[in-house]
């Protein structure tokens, strides 16, 4: 796995996720991360980490909040974004941040071998959740 930290960035395939997002629209990027079929059944590592980049991208346009990132490029993309018709995302992101926290997730198997870690990289994805459902 190539993370060097709990955190929603602190992980390769996360800021690869991140750099995806910035290659177009966040409405795009989010149309793009709803959920299929062979999810729900099996939720990939790349996967699991675009849904996660998905929650923040919404996090941040609907409840304005930061993350910790230091990459100014995503920064300026995500205040160039639209905060218009959003919220028929939630429920799709929502889903599939619920599906990177159960044993359906290639991620959350990785975290859970890290007895010390991951309560708190999981902490951070069910704080994320509970922004969003409010």
């Amino acid at each position: 796995m190539g993370a060097w930290g709990t955190g929603i960035f602190e992980d390769d395939t996360a800021l690869d996720a991140m750099e995806e997002a910035i290659d177009s629209t966040a409405v795009d990027f989010l149309q793009q991360v709803i959920l299929t079929e062979d999810d729900e059944e099996y939720l990939e590592y790349d996967r699991a980490h675009q849904i996660i980049i998905a929650g923040v991208i919404l996090d941040y346009l609907l409840n304005g909040t930061v993350y910790d990132h230091n990459d100014e490029a995503f920064e300026q993309w995500l205040e160039q974004q639209s905060r218009n018709d959003l919220n028929q995302f939630k429920t799709a992101v929502l889903a599939g941040l619920k599906i990177v926290l159960s044993n359906q997730s290639e991620l959350n198997e990785l975290w859970q071998e890290n007895n010390v870690e991951y309560p708190n990289w999981r902490a951070n994805v069910e704080a994320m959740i509970a922004r969003l459902e409010e």
